[in-house]
């Protein structure tokens, strides 16, 4: 079926066409195609002829719009240009491109494309993969999940998600780019062992990378030799965007094709498929997988082996990739090593060896035992011994925490890069990620310095060598007086680590509270507080030598945080009381100018031709209100600014021109700032409140008649002086006859509603339209650089609620 966009386009005509426009385009096309059709070959005329019956059917289509028969289509209302911007090229490409330089195609298929580009910063060169498919509100979370968990990850044997975006048309990922050879033909001519090893080498990799997570989409496909020979991942999961691959299908587990799910042993069964095509040397399919199995190049046993780790039921599959490779190299074993593990062939040879372990075990016990009367030494045996195995365990212990940090660390560094030049988040996101990055680089100084540093380490290491020879030499009692201070130091070091997430944490908060009393303009008790914060100074440099956490906690720490929270309390009681009467003076200036709108009841719209979002006209029940008589003004967005910081001092200038770049939500935050400290409601004119004070009663185009004259408004051609300039001061042309000012052009305004192509279904009470999916918020007025027509009080534009111009303002509604 025709779309309404399309037949404007074929009888090329603007979207707010009349019916005269309509007739005569229709002839002057006819005319033209018939003349065309009559000068073609016959072999075209099929061709024109199908072209005369679409222009017919366009025509149709048109007029029963203008009848107002037919239900629209967002995408084909009027919208102004000044606010949203078509783009011919596709809208994710486009994004693609902002954010890399130099981007071309390399490949598409009916799943994804593949194109190049180059860090705009680094010149460095990227992969990027985009796959286009409409996404709904839960598979855009749910991919957005995978993607920031892969995005996470820091494994050289895992694609490095460098940026990606996931959006309601599809989503693309971009990653470093990689030399790799694919893994069929890098394994033509290696070894049965080198394939084994490189398969267990995988498996690892994955299960160290992944975690408890699975990677769900294991194949030849997915898989790749790097040009270090090491297994490389890629394609990260992304099973709920593209309909499964039949040619990759065999490789996904019995348990994954049902539900869509996995786990390490559904993992473990995409491995095992891959590790079958390189030693037959052949890709395989659903169909041939189990002819496969039966494949006269396998032996009876690698068959038994390959049949278990690709059993339907995954608990009667291989535990893991090792145990079945160990199995399998069993089924491989030349006929000579069979032939020495027969019976005949070790009975007598095992008896020997179990003859000589008996004599051995004896000797020693006796010896042992001898000693032990001898010397009375049994004790210091017994602890030298417990003390070298606890020394050894807690220093692998330590080793693993500081290995184990430092991964930490490293990915969330990885995720503050990303989330740091990404719109997506927002900016507690941003601070939560940056919070996260502190914590752990504070538990690394604070490990690396107090609890076990790097000659602590070496120490600690050599010592228990030294112990390690005198138990050997059975010097017990020198081993256990080595040992004592090493293992109880090994303790405490232990005991720090433990409580290190919680005291880094500590540290920071204690530096951040110090940070804000140093920024207070006023400290109440300055001296006294300056003397107590210098006495618990003093003990640090001693209470650090020792190393203590548990002891640095009790006897700095906490009662220094306790200092500073008392002080911060004096200090934000006296800022309290200052900010309370900078806010009600600030109050007083926004409340001056608003003007008092009485009750009332008028039709909202307009039936004129061509003007779609205008429609049905209905009456509309507005109650009494109080509504700015300007658009708010950049003095007052800086004073604003000034009180809260919730947006740069600068970008606001001191003078009356209406506060312009700001997008929908941060007006919102500023009214929802006003109606909190205040305590009562400020906020958005609703789109039908705004439409009624801005008629002010009157049945003509403009308030202040039908025609546009001059000098009566700020638009492109109202014959001002700021005409297609640029804002003017407020205030500078004659106010309706409620007294509210540039209601028409200036600035576009926001309103509250939820911006939808018509008035069916509206509110019939004067309340906003709203729904939670709302994709474009409604804006009215026009502005310096509009049309006649877009500054008349029924015209509707619209635009994203993140969208920022300098032609768009707001102004304020108070209950």
């Amino acid at each position: 079926m025709m779309k309404l966009s399309d037949a404007i386009e074929l009888l090329g005509l603007s979207s707010s066409f009349s019916e005269t426009e309509l007739d005569a385009s229709y002839e002057t096309t006819r005319e033209k195609l018939t003349s065309r059709l009559e000068s073609a070959p016959d072999a075209l005329k099929p061709k024109f002829a199908n072209n005369l019956t679409q222009l017919d059917e366009a025509k149709a289509l048109l007029q029963r719009h203008l009848a107002n028969d037919i239900e629209v289509e967002s995408e084909d209302l009027p919208m102004s240009e000044a606010f949203v911007k078509e783009s011919h090229d596709d809208p994710i490409i486009a994004q693609i491109k902002s954010r890399f330089d130099s981007v071309e195609r390399v490949s598409k298929n009916k799943q994804y494309q593949i194109l190049n580009g180059k860090m705009a910063e680094t010149g460095e060169l990227v992969t990027i993969k985009l796959y286009e498919r409409q996404l709904s509100k839960s598979e855009q979370d749910k991919v957005d999940q995978r993607m920031l968990f892969l995005s996470s990850l820091h494994s050289h044997f895992v694609e490095e998600i460098i940026d990606y975006s996931v959006e309601e048309n599809g989503v693309w990922y971009a990653t470093k780019n990689y030399q790799v050879e694919p893994v069929l033909r890098f394994f033509e001519d290696k070894s049965r062992t080198e394939i084994f090893n490189w398969v267990k080498q995988a498996a690892k990799e994955l299960e160290y990378a992944f975690g408890d997570q699975s990677h769900f989409n294991i194949s030849l496909e997915t898989l790749s030799v790097s040009n270090q020979s090491e297994p490389l991942f890629s394609d990260s999961w992304l099973e709920s965007l593209t309909k499964t691959d039949k040619a990759n299908s065999h490789y996904r587990a019995p348990e994954s094709k049902r539900s869509g799910l996995g786990n390490k042993r559904s993992d473990s069964y995409s491995l095992s498929v891959i590790l079958l095509e390189l030693l037959l040397a052949r890709r395989l399919s659903d169909a041939s997988l189990q002819d496969a199995l039966k494949d006269g190049a396998l032996p009876g046993k690698a068959q038994a082996c390959f049949q278990k780790a690709l059993n339907n039921n995954p608990t009667r599959r291989y535990a893991s990739i090792e145990e079945f490779v160990s199995d399998l190299e069993a089924a491989y074993e030349s006929p000579i090593k069979k032939v020495v593990v027969k019976p005949y062939f070790w009975v007598p040879v095992s008896l020997i060896i179990l003859a000589g372990i008996f004599y051995q075990s004896v000797f020693k016990f006796y010896e042992e035992t001898k000693t032990s009367i001898v010397d009375e030494s049994v004790d210091y045996q017994l602890l030298a011994v417990k003390y070298l195995a606890e020394a050894k365990q807690l220093t692998g212990q330590l080793a693993s925490f500081k290995n184990t940090l430092t991964q930490k660390k490293t990915r969330a560094d990885d995720l503050l890069r990303r989330v740091a030049r990404s719109d997506r988040y927002s900016r507690a996101e941003k601070v939560e990620a940056q919070q996260q990055v502190d914590i752990l680089e504070e538990q690394l100084f604070i490990f690396n310095t107090l609890v076990f540093s790097e000659a602590y380490s070496l120490n600690a290491g050599s010592e228990i060598v030294v112990a390690n020879s005198m138990i050997t030499s059975k010097d017990f009692e020198d081993a256990v007086n080595l040992l004592t201070p090493i293992r109880n130091k090994l303790l405490v070091a232990k005991n720090s680590a433990d409580r290190l997430e919680k005291f880094a944490a500590l540290k920071i908060d204690v530096k951040a509270k110090k940070l804000q009393i140093d920024k207070a303009s006023y400290i109440p008790n300055e001296e006294a507080f300056l003397v107590e914060q210098d006495a618990l100074q003093s003990k640090l440099a001693e209470l650090e030598a020792e190393q203590n956490i548990a002891k640095l906690v009790e006897q700095y720490y906490q009662p220094l945080a306790a200092l500073y929270d008392q002080q911060l309390t004096a200090i934000q009681g006296s800022a309290k009381a200052s900010n309370a009467q900078a806010f009600s003076t600030f109050q007083s200036i926004v409340d001056a100018d608003f003007v008092s709108i009485p009750a009332g009841r008028y039709d909202m719209g307009i039936a004129k031709a061509g003007s779609v979002d205008t429609r049905p006209v209905r009456k509309v029940s507005i109650g009494a209100l109080k509504i700015s008589k300007y658009p708010v003004t950049n003095q007052l967005m800086r004073q604003y600014a000034a009180l809260t910081g919730k947006l740069p001092v600068s970008r606001f200038a001191n003078n009356r021109l209406p506060a312009t770049n700001l997008n929908w939500t941060e007006a919102k935050a500023f009214l929802d700032w006003m109606s909190q400290q205040s305590r009562q409601s400020y906020r958005l004119p609703t789109e039908a409140e705004w439409e009624y004070v801005a008629k002010a009663n009157k049945k003509t185009t403009y308030y202040w008649g039908n025609g546009i004259g001059r000098n009566n408004a700020n638009c492109a051609k109202c014959g001002s002086s700021w005409d297609g300039t640029g804002a003017s001061p407020v205030g500078q042309f004659k106010p309706n006859d409620f007294g509210v000012f540039d209601m028409s052009g200036n600035v576009w305004e926001w309103t509250q509603d939820c911006y939808v192509g018509n008035y069916r279904g509206a509110p019939s009470n004067g309340s906003a339209r709203e729904f939670a999916d709302c994709k474009r918020r409604v804006l009215r007025g026009g502005a310096w650089n509009s049309s006649a027509k877009e500054i008349t009080p029924t015209f509707r534009s619209a635009a994203l609620p993140d969208h920022k111009s300098s032609t768009i303002g707001f102004r304020i509604v108070k209950d």
